[in-house]
């Protein structure tokens, strides 16, 4: 009788054995498994640390001040975690297996997120160069006249003007150029000493003013104004006053009546 128990509870002990080996087997075959969550789970926490350093950057480049420590601490507790993430992994922590948790990959976007977005939108738009002269308004225009025929690129001086027309930018580059050609007659368009060797140097003059040589443009042969260019930018615009209508009247009827 006692052998027979005795086979009985070896029989158990194997049962159980064999139980342990299995539940120790499917650990072992999950762990990987595991350490993958985790690590893409590290990962997502890295991305979410440089969105931070990006946002905070565009904070500051906006105008919106500097973040405070307590910010930056909350923000740097997502690289803290490490070794309790690791802990979960093996089992170590909490006494236990580690337990599987969903992975929030997708940050909502905060409202902070929307005005950096928004900042930025209207710092491109105001670098954005403005070449519209295409309205009724009164235009500041800063230009400068181009000259780029090969060996002689030249960049004469910058000016601005009132421009109250509607045109386009052909019609600004053709009365611009015309109005550079004219100007050359005063004789004060300079140009470097290399220019000596233009055109034989005939459109060219030597000039001493104050003791100090110079040179300037005198004329341009016509085959060559197809060099000119226009750059130009609009820096403001401002509304045009009224005509004076009634004013314009009571002055004709006045003087009708100074004539009767």
């Amino acid at each position: 009788m006692s052998n027979r128990f005795e086979r009985d509870s070896e029989r158990a002990d194997e049962g159980r054995s064999s139980a342990s080996m299995m539940h120790l087997l499917g650990q072992m075959l999950m762990l990987p498994f595991t350490v993958f969550v985790y690590s893409m789970e590290m990962f997502v926490r890295a991305i979410r640390q440089v969105q931070t350093v990006a946002d905070e950057g565009l904070n500051l480049t906006a105008g919106n001040g500097v973040p405070s420590s307590d910010d930056v601490q909350c923000a740097g507790k997502e690289f803290t975690n490490g070794a309790d993430l690791i802990a979960q992994v093996t089992g170590e922590k909490d006494g236990g297996p580690s337990q599987h948790r969903e992975m929030d990959i997708q940050a909502p976007a905060s409202t902070g997120d929307h005005e950096n977005r928004g900042n930025s939108k209207e710092i491109t738009k105001e670098t954005k160069m403005d070449r519209d002269l295409r309205d009724d308004m009164l235009k500041l225009v800063r230009y400068k006249v181009l000259f780029v025929k090969r060996e002689y690129e030249q960049a004469f001086s910058e000016q601005e003007d009132l421009v109250s027309e509607n045109m386009d930018a052909a019609a600004f580059t053709a009365w611009k150029v015309a109005e550079f050609i004219q100007g050359l007659k005063r004789e004060d368009t300079r140009v470097p000493e290399k220019w000596l060797k233009y055109r034989g140097g005939k459109y060219v003059k030597e000039v001493n003013v104050g003791g100090v040589k110079s040179y300037v443009l005198i004329e341009f042969p016509d085959d060559d104004k197809k060099y000119l260019r226009v750059y130009y930018e609009v820096l403001d615009r401002y509304p045009r006053e009224r005509f004076k209508y009634e004013e314009r009247q009571i002055e004709v009827l006045e003087e009708i009546r100074d004539t009767l």
